[in-house]
C-alpha cells in the first residue's frame, strides 16, 4: 500500500514522453542535446533507470508543458455566420 503522505513519482520512458509532448523522434532528441540549435535547457533532465534505459519524471514534464508559450491563431477570422445559421466566407473585394 502506498503511503498517502508520500508523493507518487511516475517515470515516463522516451516513447511515453514523446506521446505526451507530441514531439517526433528527432525533435525529442534535439531538444535534449546541448549541441543542437533546438536545445531547451528547461526540458526535464533524463534520469537513468537501468543500464540502457532512461526516463523523465512525469510531473516535471507536465510543468515544462504548462510553461510552454501558447500559439493562438485566428484561422476563422473571415468566417461569419449568416442568418440561416450556416457559415459563409466573405469574398475579398480587390
Amino acid at each position: 500500500m502506498q503511503n498517502p503522505m508520500k508523493p507518487y513519482l511516475k517515470i515516463l520512458r522516451p516513447k511515453e514522453s514523446k506521446n505526451k509532448t507530441g514531439l517526433g523522434d528527432t525533435a525529442f532528441q534535439d531538444i535534449q542535446n546541448p549541441r543542437s540549435k533546438y536545445y531547451d535547457p528547461t526540458f526535464p533532465k533524463a534520469i537513468r533507470i537501468g543500464k540502457r534505459s532512461t526516463g523523465v519524471y512525469e510531473h516535471e514534464l507536465d510543468i515544462w508543458l504548462q510553461n510552454r508559450p501558447r500559439v493562438i491563431r485566428d484561422n476563422h477570422s473571415d468566417f461569419q455566420e449568416n442568418q440561416t445559421g450556416k457559415g459563409s466566407r466573405e469574398e475579398s473585394e480587390e
